[in-house]
């Protein structure tokens, strides 16, 4: 590596750490992005701003650039400027020559020992800055030093804090005193240990130097000390500054670094809309708005994307649970004897992003309890995004899985959904997407006070087919459970009276029916209003054959149906009229 890299990486350490508002002070806040200025040239408008000191330095060292962090003169670099046989001398020189550059005429300089970079090509000197020989609370400055034959400062940055216009006021106020005077309060008292006191002057955090001292007023000589409290009490630590003159709280620094946990919680769940079975195995998917929690501290509910943040202070890794009978909108409970809810834990890095994954091995037991909870969610987020202004399904509905009570079924009750584990041989576990969407619904026509019988069956199933686009219901399950609405089945129709789950196809298949045919007629339309200039695809093309045309319908899974599951068994004149129309008009366009 040649020095010039040595000399650049020396110099990205150092901007860097500067950068920080608080660099070399511990628990120094954070704030907001400032505004950094560079490349202030010799001569430019903004020289002309600058202080004093730093005009001086930038005609004297041809070459040198000054840079400003929110109009305070934070670092110069690009050319040498002082240079000496000896490093410390070409560091003592600059401060001996420069050191009002920063806008702080004769500033005190508490010089601290030299840290080697890339074995020993440059230094970089540590100072802080004192007033009436005390420490500048915030106060730092480096300087960099390329070593060899000549050593040359080539890197120099501060952050001074204006002095006083007058000396401190006498001190009346004893170590003892200050601790006393916060130790005291009801706000602080519960702080169990506290630090020695010492002598600092605080003039305000670094944000208010830029515009002198108006921003906090005069420099104040105060106490500082810290006072904390440990676990199991709990955790706390603060650093108080008090006026050793009057006695005042001048400025309390909260030193606990307050990182939330993040991460996504997750489940094994069964994909599609097939049952629970070894052809089709569980997979991660998220659990929105399921309560997630530090054990012993803070806890929230996760997005739509499983995604949670929970507040949280402190950096020390914590552990993180859920439990699928927590969630917002559905609490899922395990209904056999003895077994617990559906849960885990993790152990997450505050700050740093980590899964906190639900029924990791999965089993059918815990996969069903995934199960009622992803879909129950994916019911009421359908209703949200079409009709937001409905409140009926904001609170959390009880379900049941691998319930005892029932067998080789699904339930609403009244109150809550219930569904029974699979019979070997026969029928896998109930729980899984058609099923669950399809006693959701009687929970929705039960909130909206309608009737149930028929009208619930088949508002069940079609709630089911449309949220999941899928005509077939009970796909995987055996024939006695399942429902076909797709084309060619035979058709029910209204008045009807039966069996509830078979008169309720007339309003599934009513439903069905008006989804796919106006799938179809979209799917005309989109071809008709095609640009001109987009190819067309002839009726004998395969659509690979035109993948560049400008406009792509997906045309449905169905193709154009008669209306089989309608209260109206043929349609009327006008619709067979405006049918053949369209027919031909499709016709004209192919040819």
């Amino acid at each position: 590596m040649s020095l010039r890299q040595y000399l650049r990486r020396g110099i990205l350490i150092v901007v860097v750490a500067l950068a920080e508002p608080g660099f070399g002070q511990h628990g120094a806040p954070s704030r907001a992005a400032p505004l950094i200025r560079t490349q202030i040239e010799l001569g430019s408008a903004e020289f002309w701003e600058l202080p004093p000191g730093a005009q001086v330095l930038l005609a004297t060292c041809p070459g040198v650039r000054a840079a400003t962090i929110d109009s305070r003169i934070a670092a110069f670099y690009g050319a040498d400027m002082t240079v000496d046989l000896n490093p410390d001398v070409a560091h003592e020189r600059f401060w001996t020559e420069h050191a009002g550059a920063f806008g702080v005429e004769g500033v005190e300089i508490a010089p601290q020992p030299a840290v080697e970079l890339s074995h020993g090509v440059a230094r970089v000197y540590a100072s802080a800055q004192r007033i009436e020989g005390l420490p500048v609370e915030y106060s730092s400055a480096r300087v960099l030093v390329e070593v060899g034959q000549f050593s040359r400062v080539k890197f120099a940055a501060a952050r001074f804090a204006p002095l006083p216009f007058q000396p401190f006021a006498p001190l009346e106020v004893n170590a003892e005193e200050a601790v006393a005077l916060v130790r005291d309060t009801k706000e602080y008292g519960y702080l169990s240990d506290w630090t020695k006191p010492e002598l600092v002057v605080f003039a305000g955090e670094p944000e208010q130097w830029a515009t002198g001292p108006g921003a906090f007023g005069e420099p104040v000589r105060t106490w500082k000390f810290r006072g904390e409290q440990f676990p199991p009490a709990g955790f706390a630590a603060f650093t108080f500054f008090v006026d050793a003159a009057s006695g005042a709280v001048v400025h309390i620094r909260d030193e606990v670094v307050t990182t939330n946990v993040i991460g996504t919680v997750v489940a094994k769940a069964t994909p599609g809309t097939l049952p629970d079975t070894t052809g089709n195995p569980p997979v991660d998917a998220p659990l929105p708005d399921l309560r997630v929690f530090v054990v012993g501290g803070n806890s929230n509910f996760s997005d739509a994307n499983g995604s949670f943040d929970i507040p949280h202070g402190g950096t020390a890794d914590v552990t993180v649970a859920a439990n699928v009978s927590d969630g917002r909108w559905v609490n899922v409970n395990n209904g056999i004897t003895g077994q617990p809810d559906l849960s885990a834990s993790a152990t997450l890095t505050p700050g740093t992003s980590g899964t906190l994954r639900l029924n990791a091995t999965p089993t059918e037991v815990g996969t069903a309890q995934a199960n009622l909870f992803v879909h129950v969610n994916k019911v009421r987020k359908f209703f949200q995004d079409f009709v937001p202004t409905w409140n009926g399904l904001d609170y959390p509905l009880q379900a049941w899985a691998n319930s005892e009570v029932i067998s080789d079924d699904a339930r609403f009750t009244g109150s809550s959904i219930i569904f029974s584990e699979g019979s070997p041989g026969y029928a896998p576990n109930f729980a899984y997407s058609f099923f669950i969407a399809h006693e959701t619904g009687h929970w929705v026509v039960h909130q909206l006070a309608l009737a149930q019988w028929s009208f619930g069956e088949g508002f069940g199933d079609a709630l089911a087919t449309l949220l999941y686009d899928d005509p077939f219901y009970g796909r995987g399950m055996p024939t006695s459970y399942q429902r076909d609405y797709s084309p060619g089945q035979p058709e029910k129709t209204y008045p009807c009276s039966g069996e509830p789950h078979e008169c309720g196809k007339v309003l599934a298949g009513l439903w069905w029916d008006i989804y796919s045919r106006a799938a179809t007629e979209i799917w005309r339309m989109a071809r008709r209003i095609a640009p001109p200039s987009a190819p067309r695809q002839s009726r004998t093309a395969s659509p690979a054959t035109h993948s560049h045309t400008a406009i792509r319908a997906r045309r449905p899974r169905l193709a154009p149906m008669e209306w089989r599951h309608s209260i109206v068994r043929r349609p009327g004149r006008a619709l067979r009229t405006a049918r053949r129309a369209s027919i031909r008009s499709e016709s004209r366009s192919a040819t």
